[in-house]
């Protein structure tokens, strides 16, 4: 079905809802610096975006074994990206965990801006990781387990979503870069590609896989997959939520 594009002047006052997830867990030590150039590079790749102007609210949410929330729904005009480098890694990596807190605030925020009578697009969300979700050295069985259950419990909410009224419009759209570097540790694309029903949206960042050079190709083969598909960055984000 055809995006209907808002015009300029309705799009300013039309809000977009956009939640980018990192991976600060122990398994990204290797790649920290990669995944803060990555954090930094796609801010401002989002602030070029001249659609995006006025519009963006951000949610940066960080993890481990644990999550935090950076950002919680700021204007990206007032968020500076140097403000969400992660100067160290630690911790175990419960990455469902993370999704599903993210999916859940953003049905909040969701539920707040309809109340107000406010317009806003579908999210969406970026996850920068290595795709390992991990409970830890020396975790019990009972933790590994809970983290494989949040992580498929993440999968099943992010696919129920995508495919929520296929006919008009998807709930999100769900994004992720899979990060690793060059002559080091695969990134883990196999298990990031269980997130969703979209495996083109699944993108791997390293100078040495499938000819990705940095956060610049990954955002320009994101565009070609799915924001360039029709009508601009409208047709990532689908209709105006009217329900």
């Amino acid at each position: 079905m055809a995006v209907v594009v808002p015009s300029r002047d309705h799009s300013a006052t039309t809000l977009a809802p956009v939640a980018l997830i990192i991976d600060r867990s122990s398994s990204t030590e290797d790649i920290r610096e990669i995944i803060n150039l990555s954090t930094k590079k796609l801010i401002q790749q989002l602030k070029d975006e001249m659609v995006l102007k006025g519009a963006v609210r951000l949610l940066v949410v960080t993890y481990g074994k644990t999550f935090e929330t950076l950002v919680d729904f700021k204007p990206l005009e007032e968020v500076s990206e140097n403000d969400l480098m992660i100067a160290q890694s630690h911790g175990a990596t419960d990455t469902g965990k993370a999704l599903l807190y993210t999916m859940n605030r953003l049905d909040e925020m969701k539920g707040v801006w309809k109340s107000e009578g406010k317009d806003y697009f579908q999210p969406i969300v970026f996850l920068l990781t290595d795709g390992y979700p991990d409970a830890g050295v020396g975790a019990t069985q009972e933790e590994i387990n809970l983290v494989e259950e949040s992580y498929q419990s993440a999968a099943n909410m992010i696919k129920q979503k995508e495919s929520a009224n296929r006919s008009e419009r998807q709930k999100i759209v769900f994004v992720a870069a899979g990060l690793q570097r060059k002559n080091g540790a695969s990134a883990n694309m196999e298990k990031l590609r269980q997130l969703t029903s979209y495996p083109d949206r699944i993108l791997c960042v390293s100078e040495d896989c499938q000819g990705m050079q940095n956060i610049d190709s990954f955002f320009i083969l994101l565009k070609k997959t799915t924001i360039n598909q029709g009508t601009d960055i409208q047709d990532i984000m689908g209709d105006i939520l009217d329900e």
